[in-house]
């Protein structure tokens, strides 16, 4: 395994990533120096007590889309192949083949999740993933126009299906796809939008309640819990239900 690691000025001198507090930015360079070959660290948590960061450090890069969790508890580095290049006579692939095969590269080289039961196709943006059946149904020479047709609509399901959802906060139950979070993330601080995940996942855990979409509930508490960023709706912030929440037992 390579011993040096290299870092991209486009994204360590990024908005994004200098408006991170300066705990989370030392993370997200002690996780890559200690991650493998392909990006991938084991027991980020390790890494959190060695170095004096904390979890909410962790919670920001991945909140920032800096780094991708797994179930397993290994991350990876999201620019690992925008920050690093290994000449070959010294890569060793990653241990960690189940996590390698959920990520795929958009066209600029950052590692993107794969929704559950695909696989892998070539990828030419970020919207652009195929599963196997569709290379399986691509058009070969001489095929016929019924051939065409198939493809074309095997490709449209892959389409229409949802984008994954990733598991967030202290219980793993507060479910956003990339994109929602990227959405909140724009709209407000990193920690503001970490915080109200994590007082969501709370609630859900001794409630039991459920909602059909966590991310219109995190966007109504974040707008009644940080005014100065939008304007206030007429709905319950959460504080208001966590409070109701403990009142109730």
């Amino acid at each position: 395994m390579a011993e040096r690691r290299m870092f991209s000025k486009a994204i360590i001198d990024s908005d994004a990533f200098l408006d991170m507090p300066t705990s989370t930015r030392l993370l997200y360079f002690d996780l890559s120096m200690r991650a493998d070959d392909d990006g991938f660290v084991n027991g980020p948590k390790k890494i959190i007590r060695m170095t004096g960061a904390s979890d909410d450090d962790l919670r920001i890069l991945i909140a920032k889309n800096f780094i991708i969790p797994f179930d397993s508890g290994v991350i990876v580095i999201k620019h690992w192949k925008i920050n690093n290049y290994i000449k070959k006579d010294r890569y060793k692939e990653t241990i960690y083949k189940n996590e390698k095969a959920m990520l795929s590269e958009n066209q600029n080289k950052e590692y993107i999740l794969v929704p559950d039961g695909f696989q892998i196709g070539s990828i030419m943006d970020t919207d652009c993933i195929q599963t196997g059946s569709t290379l399986d149904t691509q058009v070969s020479i001489g095929k016929s126009k019924d051939s065409i047709g198939e493809s074309k609509a095997t490709a449209t399901k892959v389409a229409e299906l949802s984008p994954p959802k990733l598991t967030f906060g202290e219980f793993e139950n507060v479910k956003l796809t990339q994109a929602e979070l990227d959405k909140l993330n724009k709209r407000w601080k990193p920690e503001q939008v970490v915080s109200s995940i994590e007082d969501l996942s709370i609630y859900l855990k001794n409630t039991n309640k459920k909602y059909k979409s966590h991310y219109a509930t995190l966007l109504n508490w974040l707008k009644k819990d940080y005014p100065e960023n939008q304007q206030a709706d007429e709905q319950p912030s959460k504080t208001t239900l966590i409070e109701e929440a403990w009142c109730r037992g």
